[in-house]
């Protein structure tokens, strides 16, 4: 017990819980959260993307959710101002390569379907939410500050502001349960 006069303790305490994984699915439903039966997850092959990845297959295999990973093919602006979207032929290509990479990274069991858009990354994301229902959208994000946040703007800050479900933000430092963990003595 502890007095009004006895110093705080910090750091860990003997009654504190350890880092337990949750439950998603129908028992978290049974506690009020809700079940994941969507996951959009938008990839454009960076690292952070790649990531943020594991992040949603762990959900997704946990939950029992599909995934639904999403290339958007922004438009190029020439110095004339004419708009150029990638042929029709390199979109199918990346198809594939979402296709590809979810067999490779991504439990069997998982039910994976691959999306690839034309349009603005952040607007395209949370219109594909939107049309499928989606229960959540997993994301990275580069980190980028000062001027290159202010010249390159932050696709995952937009769907953050704008999403009508809730949005996962991974960073590039955030550790996930299928990396080994590594003991500090």
């Amino acid at each position: 017990m502890v007095g009004i006069n006895d110093k705080p303790r910090i750091g860990r305490s003997d009654t504190a819980r350890s880092n337990t994984p949750v439950e998603w699915g129908s028992s978290a439903a049974n506690r009020g959260m809700p079940a994941l039966r969507r996951i959009v997850v938008p990839i454009d092959f960076s690292e952070p993307s790649l990531h943020a990845l594991q992040f949603a297959a762990l959900l997704a295999a946990q939950s029992g959710a599909a995934l639904l990973p999403v290339y958007v093919a922004e438009h190029v602006v020439y110095f004339d101002e004419t708009l150029a979207f990638p042929e029709h032929h390199v979109l199918e290509q990346m198809k594939e390569k979402l296709a590809q990479l979810a067999r490779e990274q991504i439990n069997a069991e998982v039910p994976v379907f691959p999306h690839v858009e034309k349009g603005k990354p952040w607007a395209e994301i949370i219109r594909l939410a939107e049309q499928h229902e989606a229960d959540l959208i997993v994301l990275g994000t580069h980190g980028r500050t000062g001027l290159q946040h202010w010249l390159l703007g932050s696709t995952a800050e937009r769907v953050v502001q704008h999403a009508s479900c809730p949005v996962l933000v991974v960073p590039p430092s955030a550790r996930s349960g299928s990396q080994p963990q590594r003991k500090i003595l």
